[in-house]
């Protein structure tokens, strides 16, 4: 759907198929879960978490906080995975229809064009062996990945006001 602004909003279609892919990444990032840390960062994070071993510092403040609220482990990085895929194609279908939509002759085609990059990257980058080998081990980058997106999906009421209204927003916040 349009406003009178041109921006396009997301759809139930849109919020329907983000759901089928994340539940999709769920599946796929849940049954191949490594059942051990990997050596290295991973295993270093959870024995500071744990209380084994000492840090200087806290690395990863927002990690740590997440990561022990989902009891440690690996369980955090098929979640990050998840919110990442889910994200991901939010933000790229969002990008694809604004574009699209500025074209006065591809107006209609914008939400078809939208849902089939969201698809296309989502899927694209569910299936990256890099990705996969951090969304199935504690990996700090694949939440600071999927953080980065969710940071990115709170921007759309931002970037979907009228430009009389947008001031509003730092404001409110």
């Amino acid at each position: 759907m349009t406003n009178e602004y041109g921006k396009i909003a997301p759809s139930k279609l849109d919020w329907c198929v983000s759901g089928v892919l994340a539940a999709l990444a769920a599946l796929l990032y849940g049954l191949t879960t490594a059942g051990y840390l990997y050596p290295g960062e991973s295993a270093h994070l959870m024995s500071v978490w744990k209380g084994l071993d000492t840090a200087a510092f806290n690395q990863y403040p927002l990690l740590s906080f997440f990561g022990t609220l989902f009891g440690g482990g690996n369980a955090i990085a098929p979640i990050a995975g998840v919110v990442a895929t889910f994200s991901l194609y939010h933000v790229m279908s969002f990008f694809v229809r604004a574009r699209v939509a500025e074209e006065v002759s591809a107006e209609d085609e914008a939400p078809r064009s939208g849902l089939v990059a969201g698809v296309a990257a989502s899927v694209v980058f569910m299936f990256t062996p890099c990705v996969m080998s951090a969304a199935t081990h504690l990996e700090p980058r694949m939440f600071d990945f999927a953080w980065a997106l969710v940071i990115c999906l709170l921007a759309y009421p931002y970037l979907r006001a009228p430009r009389a209204l947008a001031w509003l927003f730092p404001i409110a916040a």
